[in-house]
């Protein structure tokens, strides 16, 4: 519900959808290598990373993403 509401996509428009894709389209690549990243280094330690999320109004808005394994 949280999500819904700051987002604003239902869970069933977000289900089974890239969460890089979905509200961080800018940033994508960014994410999606450092989630590779974390997961392919044992050990690593948790990655904090500053992106731009996108409300499904087109809204953006800094948020902080915690990718850890």
């Amino acid at each position: 519900p949280a999500a819904e509401k700051l987002f604003g996509y239902t869970e069933s428009e977000a289900t089974s959808k890239p969460l890089s894709a979905l509200v961080v389209p800018d940033d994508r690549t960014l994410l999606s290598r450092t989630l590779t990243e974390v997961a392919q280094t044992p050990g690593a330690p948790p990655r904090r990373l500053e992106v731009q999320a996108v409300r499904r109004d087109g809204a953006s808005f800094p948020v902080e993403v915690a990718v850890s394994a």
